[in-house]
């Protein structure tokens, strides 16, 4: 292999390895933005879980006093 295409194939090489760096780079910003999206999913529904919960304690509690208010009545 003559020195030329020695030269030749190293440039070649760097082209490569240039080329999958850019790409492992693009990935991995896509993976970011996917992982920051898949974040604030997690913090929506964590919020909605916490709103369910409120709800269903003062529909409890509204239970709770119609019950009251129904045996009243009965009596």
């Amino acid at each position: 292999m003559s020195l030329s295409q020695a030269v030749t194939n190293i440039s070649d090489l760097a082209t490569q390895i240039a080329s999958a760096a850019e790409e492992q780079s693009s990935v991995t910003a896509e993976n970011t933005r996917n992982t920051e999206s898949n974040r604030n999913v997690s913090d929506e529904l964590a919020a909605k879980a916490d709103e369910a919960a409120q709800q269903a304690a003062e529909l409890s509690n509204l239970s709770h006093e119609l019950q009251q208010k129904i045996y009243r009545f009965k009596v």
